[in-house]
């Protein structure tokens, strides 16, 4: 009997889960657009106020939201705001144009970081695509494996293939397990740059809003940055870190 009624708990429980995700996406495609609806009509604070909740809410967007929503911040005047949305877009989606708009804010502002090569753009578009080849480099290991099996099962030489498929393995590894791209924070206001994770470290310098730095690390509260070739730490709650990383930077091991 118990199990009777633990499955029916189980059965109810999955169906109100789904009813209620359900329900979210409907919520979150109506204040979509009408937040797009806003934007057409140019009431710009209004549509923003929307988008805003959907991103800290729901933690999901559109090329075509940031994008709006970097046009409504740059025409008021945060250009750090409008430079965060677009590189979150471009870190997710790279793409030739945003890469433009970013450069032309930031000479604009006359900000530092934001000077793109071609290496950086391959490494975002590894960053979009990451999750493929972490995936070929595990099928490629896996049929190295079967075939150094079969090769020891036969008596025949081996040779070099069993360094091949180490190889292989550590950078399945690798790309598993740690952040190939040093992470990007944008200054978010005016504060000083520390030359030790404390406040009651020596100050290294003081920066505006809106530089990019590269991230190499966290300590508690402090990251340590990248600024002018040297590094040097922050407070977290000073940078509008740009997307999430669930893997450790390979950088961090080197500073």
């Amino acid at each position: 009997m118990q199990s009777r009624y633990l499955k029916i708990l189980v059965v109810v429980g999955l169906i109100l889960s789904t009813s209620v995700q359900a329900a979210w996406g409907q919520y979150l495609k109506k204040q979509l657009f009408l937040a797009d609806s806003l934007f057409k009509i140019q009431k710009y604070p209004e549509a923003l106020d929307i988008y805003n909740d959907v991103l800290n809410k729901s933690n999901q967007f559109s090329p075509q939201m940031l994008m709006k929503m970097a046009y409504i911040k740059d025409g008021m005047g945060d250009y750090t705001g409008a430079l965060y949305h677009l590189n979150l877009l471009y870190y997710y989606n790279p793409d030739q144009q945003v890469l433009l708009q970013m450069e032309e804010i930031a000479s604009r502002y006359n900000l530092q970081g934001y000077s793109f090569t071609d290496l950086e753009y391959f490494m975002f578009l590894y960053n979009e695509y990451y999750q493929y080849l972490i995936w070929a480099f595990i099928a490629f290991s896996g049929m190295a494996f079967v075939y150094l099996v079969i090769k020891k099962y036969r008596k025949l030489p081996l040779g070099f293939r069993p360094m091949v498929f180490i190889i292989l393995l550590a950078l399945a590894f690798l790309f598993t397990n740690f952040e190939m791209i040093p992470q990007k924070g944008i200054i978010k206001n005016r504060t000083y740059l520390m030359s030790g994770a404390s406040p009651g470290a020596d100050r290294f310098t003081t920066v505006d809003e809106g530089h990019r730095v590269t991230i190499l690390g966290k300590q508690d509260v402090w990251y340590l940055i990248l600024w002018e070739g040297k590094t040097t730490y922050i407070q977290e709650n000073n940078l509008l870190v740009i997307g999430e990383q669930s893997k450790k930077s390979i950088f961090s091991y080197f500073f």
